[in-house]
């Protein structure tokens, strides 16, 4: 029974990844239509809620709510970001960039997978990692 909910669980994760993914890349798409002067004030808005939500316990409970939120306002964001990478180093430079972002989601992926059993307490590292890269993009 217990081998049975852990196969669900596992893949309806793989779901969530591919429907974050898809989302994500919809609003990439739609960041080309995104004005230049919403760029900064949609980052610090993006680094306030993150920062709420670790302080505020009431927001970590609407985790589906911040999940969109999060996804779509890098999506929009992340456009910009991609067109200045091919603007100024090549557009060879981003596309290797996404070949090694996409291998180490694999390696770690397996990684995870095949692994670590239990990789529930190392989400408060990810966590502070994942503002320290929001901070220096700003």
């Amino acid at each position: 029974m217990r081998n049975e909910n852990q196969k669900k669980r596992h893949s309806q994760v793989w779901l969530y990844f591919m429907y974050y993914w898809m989302i994500f890349g919809v609003f990439v798409y739609l960041g080309q239509f995104l004005p230049i002067e919403w760029r900064k004030p949609l980052s610090i808005g993006l680094l306030v809620l993150i920062l709420i939500t670790m302080v505020v316990q009431r927001a970590r409970f609407s985790g589906i709510i911040m999940s969109h939120i999060y996804t779509i306002i890098s999506g929009l964001l992340s456009y910009a970001t991609l067109m200045y990478t091919i603007e100024d180093l090549g557009s060879n430079l981003l596309i290797q960039n996404v070949i090694i972002a996409v291998l180490g989601f694999i390696v770690f992926g397996f990684i995870g997978y095949f692994f670590i059993k239990d990789a529930s307490n190392m989400g408060k590292y990810l966590f502070v990692t994942f503002i320290v890269l929001i901070v220096m993009s700003i």
